[in-house]
């Protein structure tokens, strides 16, 4: 899940995006300007991308549903069936809202505004975070057939991130009436995003248990195993073992066992991880979700485990020190 949500080509195919500058009309006349403000932006970088969306909600087929209006869907995001509206009477919709509703590609649908309604095609389906992907989309030609006045966010992602800063307050200086522009860090920023904080907590709660659990397994079996091999042992001292060699040994053992059982562990989430994290990605809205792991996903945690296994087996069988020969004799 952390790396997922911590890759920026990751996150947008499953249909969130994220402007290295984003710019929010506070006035009415601020979507009268988008020329000027790309102006301004360009003198300091190319523009990428363009996400120029806002939201509302519009009742379809007389459900109220979130509704993304786009001014141009070129690079709109999370596209998995169909094609994306490209006349003022398509929209596409989320699997959920097909769902909830029984909707298809190829149906009819009414779309109501404050004061006017008007019939929109369904032509794709798409996911989308927002709203818990409860949602769907339009172009603003068509969101203007049932009383929409502009378009208030406008994203976009540059190819040279550098002077941000810079950008966001020589648009403010200029036009701060009417927008309110800013700058957002991705690699930055992201670590601070609601969604990764919780990642990130989840990531640390899964090794602290699997410490844990390591701890454990270790002790019983340890316990048992120094039982049954008790005279082995002392044997092996009689014969010029000593004690750290011998706790090596069985450190080494349990290594083994763990590195067995972590290789069968990273194929079993090589092949696995991407429905488990549909079913919870699934609860934010989106259904597929796109992997972002690479070998060291899987050998950070099989390294963690097999060496925590390890490490816990060599300080529990400190008891090996306890082990006289002369004990064997007398038995």
């Amino acid at each position: 899940m952390s790396s997922a949500i911590g890759s920026r080509q990751a996150l947008e195919s499953m249909g969130m995006f994220f402007g290295d500058i984003s710019i929010r009309v506070t006035d009415e006349k601020g979507a009268e300007h988008i020329e000027d403000y790309e102006k301004i932006i360009e003198k300091y970088s190319p523009i990428e991308k363009k996400y120029y969306c806002s939201g509302s909600y519009y009742s379809l087929n007389g459900e109220s549903i979130f509704c993304e209006t786009w001014l141009d869907m070129t690079y709109m995001p999370g596209l998995l069936e169909g094609r994306k509206p490209k006349y003022d009477n398509e929209i596409i919709i989320t699997e959920q809202v097909a769902e909830a509703l029984d909707l298809k590609m190829g149906d009819e649908v009414t779309v109501s505004g404050r004061s006017k309604e008007a019939k929109f095609m369904i032509t794709g389906l798409y996911q989308t975070g927002n709203d818990t992907g409860y949602a769907f989309s339009m172009l603003y030609d068509g969101a203007k057939r049932i009383g929409a006045k502009y378009v208030y966010n406008y994203d976009m992602v540059l190819t040279d991130t550098s002077r941000l800063d810079d950008i966001a307050k020589e648009l403010n200086d200029e036009y701060g009436s009417i927008i309110a522009a800013s700058a957002y860090k991705y690699e930055e920023d992201i670590y601070n995003d609601t969604l990764m904080v919780g990642a990130s907590a989840m990531k640390i709660m899964i090794y602290a248990f699997s410490g844990i659990f390591a701890l454990v397994a270790v002790i019983m079996v340890c316990s048992k195993a120094f039982m049954q091999e008790r005279t082995d042992l002392g044997i092996y001292k009689a014969v010029g073992f000593t004690s750290w060699r011998l706790r090596r040994q069985f450190a080494v053992r349990f290594l083994i066992i763990s590195l067995i059982g972590s290789v069968f562990g990273a194929l079993a989430g090589a092949f696995f991880s991407g429905d488990v994290l549909n079913v919870i990605f699934g609860l934010f809205g989106i259904s597929n979700v796109t992997l972002n792991n690479s070998p060291l996903t899987f050998i950070t945690a099989a390294a963690f485990v097999c060496m925590s296994t390890a490490l816990f087996a060599f300080l529990t069988s400190r008891r090996i020190k306890r082990i006289e020969v002369r004990e064997l004799i007398t038995e």
